[in-house]
């Protein structure tokens, strides 16, 4: 950072001292020396990208796990919430049956509800639904 820096008080001198020296190639002569500095200092920034060491890491990633921790939680709660609905209340009985009234027994959003669906079991909230009724119906015909 601070080589960068130095290179940017050195090229506004050279700019300067070209500039009043009227010596149009002097200044670009300057300013491809400053842009092949650059581009020396980005190449050696992204070669050298690997500066955490296993004891640390990036808050970004940090931030991701703890995240994804309380995402596994909600879920979980959500789940369990859901079967509940499903298994012991038998929502799914209800002919007229929406994703927003299970939404309001969840007290969750439609977003959030159709991302939980997906994640855990793999499909839609009709589709779900709809599997459950075959089931039942299975299980009254034989």
């Amino acid at each position: 950072m601070y080589l960068t820096v130095f290179l940017y008080i050195i090229y506004f001198l050279a700019s300067i001292t070209a500039y009043l020296n009227s010596a149009l190639w002097l200044q670009l002569l300057v300013f491809a020396v400053f842009v092949l500095l650059n581009v020396a200092l980005a190449f050696f920034g992204y070669s050298y990208k690997s500066v955490y060491s296993p004891e640390f890491q990036p808050l970004s990633q940090l931030v991701s796990e703890e995240v994804n921790r309380e995402a596994q939680i909600l879920y979980l709660n959500m789940q369990q919430c859901f079967e509940r609905l499903c298994d012991s209340e038998q929502i799914w009985r209800n002919s007229n049956l929406a994703s927003t009234d299970v939404i309001e027994k969840l007290n969750t959003n439609r977003t959030y509800f159709s991302q939980f669906l997906q994640d855990v079991y793999k499909t839609n909230f009709r589709t779900y639904i709809n599997t459950l009724r075959v089931q039942e119906a299975q299980k009254n015909v034989t």
